[in-house]
């Protein structure tokens, strides 16, 4: 649901009315089951001055490009990391429309993803090479999960000598967390910077869904690497929060 979610917003932008996803963790014959509730809200919700694609769950109406399953067992199985709830529903309905993203810009329908893309989280012993292998088979965006700010193993000679062979391929490299909250900086310590210097791009607070999803997007979109570099960082459909550290990345 995550990625149908980022999917939509990237494809609806300038929505004049919500676009509200639901589910259940338990089927609607189910006794209990929360699919009764969560559709109700949902429909409740769709009615309301809320021009965004959103996830209702549980009790929290949550940004679509900015939510993510944390859990395959509770009713409120999603979450947004990096931004508040736009709603929450109780015995009241309780909105918060400074949250809100109102359009700036005439609706359009932006179809197409083309799957050029792969995520590759890094762990200790993990090979650089596997972005070799990536560019290899075709892929022309390479979603890195980083450690905590945008760090990679092996400073100049590991991950971000790999990074600097895919980019001069014509990859793009895009860093995110692969932490449950916040977002990479990567300038703020060696083994980012090295990371920026051999081209990688910065996705501030993107969640890895939202990240592959826009990744997709923009490459159907017919980008170029320069292009794809400029626009995967900027926010299109209040996916991200840029930091102020200028830690993206050259375009």
């Amino acid at each position: 649901m995550a990625y149908t979610a980022a999917a939509l917003s990237f494809s609806l932008r300038g929505l004049p009315k919500p676009v509200v996803l639901t589910g259940s963790q338990r089927p609607l014959r189910s006794i209990p089951t929360d699919g009764r509730t969560n559709l109700l809200s949902a429909v409740d919700l769709a009615r309301r001055d809320v021009p965004e694609v959103a996830i209702f769950f549980g009790r929290q109406l949550l940004r679509g490009n900015r939510a993510r399953k944390v859990s395959a067992e509770r009713y409120d199985a999603f979450e947004s990391p990096n931004y508040p709830p736009l709603g929450r529903v109780g015995l009241d309905v309780d909105l918060h429309p400074r949250l809100v993203r109102r359009p700036s810009e005439p609706f359009r329908h932006r179809p197409g993803f083309d799957g050029s893309v792969v995520y590759l989280p890094v762990w200790p012993g993990a090979d650089g090479r596997a972005l070799d292998r990536a560019v290899d088979a075709g892929t022309r965006v390479i979603v890195v999960g980083a450690y905590g700010v945008g760090n990679v193993p092996g400073g100049r000679e590991g991950w971000a000598g790999a990074i600097a062979r895919a980019t001069a391929r014509g990859a793009v490299v895009l860093l995110v967390t692969q932490c449950g909250h916040g977002g990479v900086r990567p300038a703020l310590y060696e083994a980012g910077r090295a990371a920026l210097e051999a081209g990688a791009v910065a996705g501030h607070d993107l969640t890895v869904e939202a990240a592959l999803v826009k990744s997709m997007h923009l490459l159907a979109q017919g980008l170029s690497p320069s292009e794809l570099r400029a626009a995967l960082p900027t926010d299109l459909a209040g996916e991200l929060t840029a930091d102020t550290d200028g830690g993206e990345g050259s375009p």
